[in-house]
């Protein structure tokens, strides 16, 4: 996994496209992300059997819809900077970080990826004052 993110860090370039798949038919609920930069894609997905975040090269297997929701406008147009995965505290790894950034913009955007109840939740990181 962390071979996929550091290519998408290093090689990938300015994040292109989102598309979604949803959990099942219908549902507002997220199973995989798609990112598609101009070197490369990757799919971030949730594995329903544990819980766990898988990221794997290459766009999503199975139907897919552009992404929704007001997070990733605010990612396309930008690369990827910086690439974390996250480890709960009974070890297993359900989550990941991703920071799009802008080399000549020190703002930046931060979005976890979580997976909860066998779906993707996303959220927007934001820095507080100290």
């Amino acid at each position: 996994m962390l071979n996929v993110l550091r290519q998408a860090c290093y090689d990938g370039g300015t994040l292109r496209h989102v598309r979604e798949a949803s959990l099942d038919p219908g549902s507002p609920r997220i199973a995989a992300i798609e990112l598609q930069f101009d070197a490369l894609t990757i799919t971030i997905a949730a594995v329903s059997d544990d819980d766990t975040v898988q990221i794997l090269p290459g766009p999503i297997q199975t139907a897919s819809r552009p992404g929704s929701g007001p997070l990733w406008p605010l990612c396309v147009g930008k690369s990827l900077q910086w690439a974390w995965l996250m480890t709960n505290q009974q070890g297993y790894t359900d989550g990941v970080r991703l920071e799009f950034g802008e080399s000549d913009n020190p703002e930046s955007v931060l979005v976890d990826l979580v997976v909860a109840a066998s779906g993707l939740d996303s959220f927007q990181a934001v820095p507080v004052g100290a």
